[in-house]
């Protein structure tokens, strides 16, 4: 079986099922990143954690090609970013898993992309405790808010940590090097020009912060610091599945 959900073969996904493996749903968003980063910043398919996680906890593991595609509509004032209704995605998200349920999966992970995926819990649960009557041993579970922990308190740790920093500032610049450096266009570093901060609870539009879409100077990058991020969150991510596997281990 291969942990890319959509290498293998009809057969293969029937053995999975057998197998009582883990399924991950991974989301994403395609939006603006300042003029430096790629619309993709935000694209996050775990195989790496799914490989760490099979290794050190032996979980079986599928890995659902990612959705593009999601909720953005705070970043629609910058060029390129696509952004779905919440109504359109949450009902996109659910007949995915409702697809995979059919086929008898019953312990599936939905990992959130980024920050504008808060509203993804309630279409989950919703669909959880309607199946969760009719199937006992059902498992589905949202992460995200657990690596993202992870990265505030690497950032806090750094020479670059900001609380103001919000997006596509130095820590995601630097987590994107580490990443995708080609698609880095380090030839339009530029610190943005802050109209106003966020804070706590606050909502805000892309324009609102700064002239560029990005918030924190992306020219105070540290690729090593991307890199530890990176591998933290894989971790985090790895630990988690490892603890859900043997919760509820295949009988």
């Amino acid at each position: 079986m291969r942990l890319a959900y959509e290498e293998n073969t009809s057969p293969d996904t029937r053995e999975a099922v057998e197998q009582n493996a883990i399924v991950i749903l991974p989301l994403a968003c395609t939006e603006q990143h300042g003029p430096h980063l790629p619309l993709n910043s935000d694209y996050g398919r775990p195989i790496r954690a799914a490989q760490l996680a099979e290794e050190k906890h032996g979980v079986k593991v599928l890995v659902l090609p990612l959705l593009p595609f999601g909720p953005a509509a705070e970043h629609t004032g910058f060029a390129g970013t696509i952004s779905l209704s919440f109504s359109t995605w949450s009902t996109l998200v659910v007949e995915i898993l409702a697809n995979l349920v059919r086929d008898g999966f019953r312990r599936i992970v939905v990992t959130k992309g980024c920050g504008g995926h808060m509203g993804i819990e309630g279409p989950v649960y919703e669909f959880f405790c309607r199946e969760k009557r009719r199937i006992a041993d059902l498992d589905i579970r949202v992460f995200g808010e657990q690596a993202w922990a992870e990265i505030g308190r690497l950032a806090a740790e750094s020479r670059i940590g900001n609380p103001n920093e919000v997006h596509a500032g130095g820590i995601e610049t630097s987590m994107v090097l580490a990443k995708t450096p080609e698609l880095v266009r380090l030839d339009r570093l530029q610190k943005p020009e802050r109209r106003s901060i966020p804070s706590d609870g606050f909502w805000w539009v892309a324009e609102e912060l700064s002239d560029t879409g990005a918030t924190g100077d992306p020219a105070m990058y540290d690729v090593e610091l991307g890199q530890r991020i990176c591998d933290r969150m894989d971790e985090v991510l790895c630990d988690f599945l490892g603890k859900m596997w043997k919760e509820r281990a295949p009988q």
